[in-house]
């Protein structure tokens, strides 16, 4: 399959297979996967996410193994998603992307993110150490606002060069105990 159209499996609560796998695809619509029980889903090519592709889904875990780009509230309020892993070299996450996935616990972002949006993982409960890499263009404000159980965060990496915004990108991660900023640089934020 190479295209996933629009509202294709929307509320299919009787598809609830453990992996589904798409080796050739290449663009999942709006609201594709919405309100599903499918468990695992793996995309081998690189994949385009269109609006709340999976929002709402009973999805477990995720992998990419190329790149993705994921529209406005691909995951939003995805409340079993456990693990989503970018094997790919690069990604870009719309806002709103994976608000309100309590437990998503871990996180595998590749080498380079062009975008993060506003809100891209608030309140993500369960996330409990990030590392964010060089970042491209935009992180947009509140993007990791309300990960309360959040305690390392690693910006070794991050480049933040071009981000002019990151108002609460933190706020609300009440239980942050290590911080290193080693290379970060404040200069146009």
């Amino acid at each position: 399959i190479g295209c996933i159209g629009d509202y294709a499996f929307t509320g299919c609560r009787n598809l609830r297979s453990k992996d589904l796998f798409f080796p050739i695809c290449t663009f999942v619509g709006k609201d594709a996967f919405a309100g599903s029980y499918v468990e695992g889903l793996s995309f081998g090519n690189s994949v385009v996410f269109g609006t709340g592709a999976l929002k709402g889904s009973k999805v477990k875990n995720v992998i990419f193994q190329q790149n993705a780009n994921l529209g406005k509230g691909a995951f939003q309020d995805c409340k079993n998603l456990e693990y989503v892993a970018f094997n790919g070299t690069a990604c870009n996450i719309d806002e709103l992307a994976f608000s309100g996935c309590e437990r998503l616990t871990s996180l595998v972002l590749p080498m380079n993110v062009g975008t993060i949006g506003m809100n891209a993982f608030r309140n993500c409960t369960g996330l409990l150490n990030l590392q964010l890499p060089q970042l491209g263009t935009k992180i947009g404000s509140y993007a990791f606002y309300g990960c309360s159980n959040l305690t390392t965060l690693n910006l070794t990496n991050f480049n933040n060069t071009n981000v002019k915004r990151m108002q609460s990108m933190f706020g609300g991660c009440s239980n942050l105990t290590s911080l290193d900023l080693a290379n970060f640089n404040t200069t146009n934020v």
